[in-house]
């Protein structure tokens, strides 16, 4: 196998440097396999598995990426890598000792160096489907018979909700695998007794053999509905239909995903991840009016933007002369009225007249800028006026953003977006509040950032 790599690579720069120009390196391709196109997310890995005498595929021209991969077929993948050694093996298990099956060099070599135990019972069930920890640990073994730094911290596994799932036997190489990047997760879980298919069985040994490059995520610690730094770490945020766009829209500022997730957790807590939402509680006091007072009729959150939209919106406090001040116009007298009824609007739930003042007078100036109709509901409007206060005002630049940039911990990140940007009223600095806005915001992180 290594003198067929290095075959490719000498004629490979041979051509290079014949021809004078940029041509790959090494140039392969999933032929024949009709199921392997070339736009596949496993096609590199399946690739360079047919290169190098790993797989021969299904049939002549299929490699069946779908279909789930046995126990005696990845074990014979390994001893392939492994470029086949024999010795004189013998039958180890009574379900392994035809010498014409495939399967029965590798399982044999396998058990002979330790990569390979079997079951309880004395067998190795080489047509039972192969589970991603069984595959690890086999892959962790394999691993530490060819004298690989196998070393891996205890914490690996802690940004995994599901961690505990893994079975004793499997911890080490799971541990192992993840803190590689071998095992990635799938929907940031580990899912640690799926099967695997051929397509990510080839995938996860690829990444292996090649050695490609992998930065694990620094551990949170954190995992849903346990104590974390004395706090009860909640459960997560519903998914909605705005999650992936305002992701992308932070991570794109150059956050990293423990302060995108800290963000996001805390504006699903104030709004559901809704630019349209109006706070409820304040509605209701508007509606029900202390003496001295005028109410407001009930209104809907859509209709609630509406007549902010079209100039039509107004509210007075007899209680505050100075603030009856509407102005000369419909829409300055709507901004005004926006700003003054002190009700929390958007994602963030702005409720300070003058941040409401600021967001009313930005949103118009971005929908006239883009010669578009305002909205002053509009979720990209108020994701760029979120970025503006955070990056610009000094306050929040020097105790939220700034530090968001070096955070390593889900609970950090939320902590420090609740505690000096959100601010909700009175009790946000009790341990439920945290550990409520910390398990919204590590569904976020489990989901995007791993």
């Amino acid at each position: 196998m290594k003198n067929k790599i290095v075959r490719l690579l000498s004629l490979s720069l041979v051509v290079f440097l014949l021809l004078g120009v940029c041509v790959p390196l090494i140039s392969v391709s999933a032929a024949p396999f009709l199921d392997v196109p070339q736009n596949a997310w496993f096609h590199e890995a399946v690739a360079w598995a047919f290169e190098n005498d790993i797989t021969t595929g299904t049939t002549q021209t299929t490699f069946s990426p779908n279909a789930i991969v046995t126990r005696g077929e990845f074990v014979t993948f390994l001893h392939r890598i492994a470029e086949r050694p024999n010795n004189g093996l013998t039958a180890t298990f009574p379900d392994v000792a035809n010498p014409t099956s495939f399967h029965f060099e590798a399982v044999n070599w396998a058990a002979a160096t330790g990569i390979v135990t079997g079951f309880g019972d004395g067998t190795f069930r080489p047509n039972s489907p192969i589970t991603r920890e069984e595959l690890a640990t086999m892959m962790f073994r394999f691993a530490r018979a060819r004298g690989s730094d196998i070393t891996a911290p205890a914490t690996a596994l802690h940004r995994f909700p599901d961690q505990s799932n893994v079975s004793p036997f499997a911890v080490e190489g799971m541990q192992w695998a993840t803190n590689r990047g071998i095992v990635r997760g799938n929907g940031g879980r580990l899912l640690p007794r799926a099967t695997a298919t051929r397509a990510e069985s080839l995938t996860m040994l690829h990444r292996y053999a090649m050695d490609l490059p992998f930065t694990p995520p620094p551990a949170t610690g954190i995992m849903h509905h346990t104590m974390f730094n004395g706090v009860m770490i909640g459960g997560p945020a519903t998914p909605t239909a705005n999650d992936q766009y305002v992701w992308d829209f932070l991570i794109s500022r150059g956050l990293n995903s423990f302060a995108a997730a800290g963000i996001m957790g805390n504006l699903f807590a104030e709004s559901g991840m809704r630019p349209d939402a109006v706070e409820r509680a304040h509605w209701q006091r508007l509606q029900n009016p202390r003496p001295g007072s005028v109410a407001i009729a009930p209104m809907s959150d859509a209709a609630y933007v509406a007549v902010v939209n079209d100039g039509t919106y107004r509210h007075i406090h007899p209680l505050h002369p100075g603030n009856n001040i509407l102005g000369i116009n419909p829409e300055e007298s709507a901004r005004n009225s926006f700003a003054l009824d002190r009700v929390g609007f958007g994602l963030s739930q702005w409720t300070w007249p003058p941040r409401k003042m600021n967001m009313y007078t930005r949103t118009r100036n971005f929908h006239d800028e883009l010669g578009v109709e305002f909205n002053i509901g509009c979720l990209y409007a108020q994701l760029e006026f979120f970025w503006h206060e955070l990056t610009t005002d000094s306050f929040y630049r020097t105790r939220v953003f700034l530090p968001l940039q070096n955070t390593t911990c889900v609970l950090e990140a939320s902590n420090l977006v609740l505690f000096f940007f959100m601010n909700p009223a009175a009790v946000h600095q009790e341990p439920p509040a945290q550990g409520r806005r910390a398990g919204f915001s590590l569904s976020y992180f489990n989901r995007f950032g791993i």
